[in-house]
């Protein structure tokens, strides 16, 4: 009976892999193949008439965006234990595979669990929290101060009221994170007290090395969203175009959204606000088409590979 419960477990786990990788990959399917034909003539006509030493650099930066996401990964779970480099990538790239389809990625967070023994499993969720909060803090600080250069430029004709209605709304969220600072979230035992308790706990070195990491993935994937513009035909200088780069990713990060119209809503903001500087529409989206190939597809393949291979802690 105890070997048939095993049994029952293991088609269970197998059934869910399966199912989680067909969720991933047809939706890379429907989203390659759906991609707006124009996109694809910029591409293979970008391909065919520059350097193959574009190519060699935009896939570079991909692996060294992900290498930095795995070292940050590795560096904060070293609070409960220390991880190998192969083993960080594991949990990173099949936790991406996972996540594709969830809001806001938050798969991410039930992915890594597994990986660790019950005990530290909330520990792992607020680890990865506060990883991806680091990395939500890089894009607020740059995306603030490429904002200061952008505003005075954007075609937004905001009435006072709607103003001073934004501002009672922030003095209100904050209020109410205060009071119910106390209150368990939908996992016992996690308070923002709790949180940030658990935060300051932290050492000081690990919280500085995942933050540095943060910043240099924020620095890489922001420079290739701007090479790739020039690739695909944008005439236009790096501290122009950065200033909107960063504010566009400013404003993707604070809009809850589904990673199912990741691409749409980034493509929308991009278009919006690199046409502000005369960017052609068909350029931008291409450019966000491929920052979502690189950097989301590419690794998420890999990852399935984990996920299949996967075995429960």
């Amino acid at each position: 009976m105890v070997a048939l419960s095993h049994k029952a477990k293991q088609y269970g786990w197998f059934a869910l892999k399966v199912f989680i990788l067909s969720v991933a990959f047809i939706y890379i399917y429907r989203k390659v193949v759906l991609q707006d034909i124009a996109s694809w003539g910029i591409m293979v006509d970008a391909v065919r008439t520059k350097s193959f030493g574009y190519l060699f650099l935009f896939l570079g930066i991909t692996i060294a965006n992900w290498f930095f996401e795995i070292k940050k990964w590795q560096t904060i779970t070293t609070v409960i234990k220390k991880i190998s480099f192969a083993e960080a990538a594991k949990q990173s790239l099949a936790a991406l595979t996972v996540s594709l389809a969830t809001p806001n990625r938050i798969g991410d967070y039930g992915a890594k669990v597994f990986y660790f023994e019950k005990q530290h499993r909330k520990k792992i969720v607020l680890l990865n929290f506060v990883s991806n909060a680091f990395q939500l803090l890089t894009t607020i600080i740059f995306g603030i101060a490429g904002l200061f250069l952008v505003f005075p430029k954007l075609r937004i004709d905001l009435p006072e009221y709607k103003i001073i209605l934004g501002f009672l709304i922030l003095v209100l969220v904050t209020f109410a994170a205060y009071f119910f600072r106390k209150k368990e979230w939908f996992i016992k035992g996690f308070t923002i007290k709790n949180v940030w308790n658990y935060f300051k706990n932290i050492s000081f070195s690990i919280k500085l090395e995942t933050f540095s990491y943060s910043i240099i993935r924020y620095l890489l994937f922001s420079s290739q969203f701007y090479f790739l513009l020039q690739f695909f035909g944008a005439n236009i200088s790096f501290l122009e175009t950065i200033p909107f780069i960063t504010s566009m990713y400013l404003v993707v990060s604070i809009l809850p959204m589904f990673i199912l119209f990741d691409v749409i809503v980034k493509g929308s903001i991009a278009v919006w606000l690199l046409s502000i500087i005369n960017i052609n529409e068909t350029v931008v989206l291409t450019t966000v088409f491929t920052m979502w190939l690189l950097n989301f597809i590419l690794p998420a393949i890999l990852g399935g590979f984990y996920v299949i291979k996967f075995k429960k802690v």
